[in-house]
């Protein structure tokens, strides 16, 4: 395990931690709203004018705020849950060291993948004129649907080629991305780091009021703050560096 999967793995496991502390809350403020429940007779209604109606509301109040809080931890807990299943579930990520070799695999199984496809079109049009193919039996069971529903082949390729092409187009641009050096351009205000190691265009202001001065260049930029590298940061690309420079510029105004 690197230490890119180390890193998710802690993500996860903090994202674990905060849900089970929401919904431990949750399930407190639940008990306690049983409790004060259980403290009303059933159908006990207010006694206008009674010396206990004032009680009697304030106790309603409390037992609304603590469902109310009940469900808020319990939804909480929820979203923190999902945040930990979603980790690592959407792809390669470029932030990943083996990325590149993650993304090679992928490629050579992809092509596979449309090469197997291009086979049993293949052999599909043989079974349609009636010819005994050797397939297995999910492929067979693919081939009865397509026949009975009538559109063309089993298996869509062009989707596979296209996935082919974005796998290459994604190396290509990873691979020049890691023959760049580590390159710092800065004035008195801003400092830009093209950080070649974390995959990151990086801005480093002297102080809050700058960043604070291109807040719109900022948010329309897509720069989000890292608290761990303490920056406004973006993915290396051609128009990440365009777009910090353009701040840069900006500032020397």
């Amino acid at each position: 395990m690197n230490n890119y999967e180390q890193k998710i793995g802690r993500r996860k496991q903090r994202y674990l931690e905060l849900a089970k502390r929401f919904e431990e809350r949750s399930k407190q403020y639940y008990e306690e709203y049983r409790k004060n429940l259980e403290m009303i007779p059933p159908g006990q209604p207010i006694l206008v004018g009674h010396h206990s109606e004032k009680g009697h509301r304030k106790h309603l109040e409390k037992i609304d705020n603590l469902m109310e809080k009940s469900i808020k931890f319990e939804e909480k807990a929820k979203y923190y849950k999902e945040k930990a299943k979603n980790i690592g579930s959407s792809g390669i990520s470029s932030d990943d060291p083996e990325v590149i070799t993650k993304l090679k695999k992928e490629l050579e199984e992809t092509e596979e993948s449309l090469e197997n496809a291009k086979k049993y079109n293949k052999l599909y049009k043989k079974w349609l004129k009636g010819e005994e193919v050797k397939i297995p039996e999910y492929i067979l069971k693919e081939y009865e649907r397509v026949k009975k529903w009538g559109y063309g082949n089993p298996f869509y390729t062009a989707n596979i080629s296209a996935k082919i092409r974005r796998i290459k187009k994604r190396i290509e641009h990873l691979e020049k991305i890691k023959q760049m050096d580590n390159q710092v351009l800065e004035n008195d205000k801003l400092k830009i780091v093209i950080n070649t190691d974390e995959n990151r265009v990086q801005l480093f202001f002297d102080s809050k009021d700058t960043a604070m001065s291109v807040k719109p260049l900022l948010k329309r930029g897509g720069w989000r703050w890292s608290r761990n590298n303490m920056c406004w940061q973006l993915n290396i690309s051609n128009q990440a560096i365009y777009k910090a420079k353009t701040i840069l510029k900006e500032l020397e105004n």
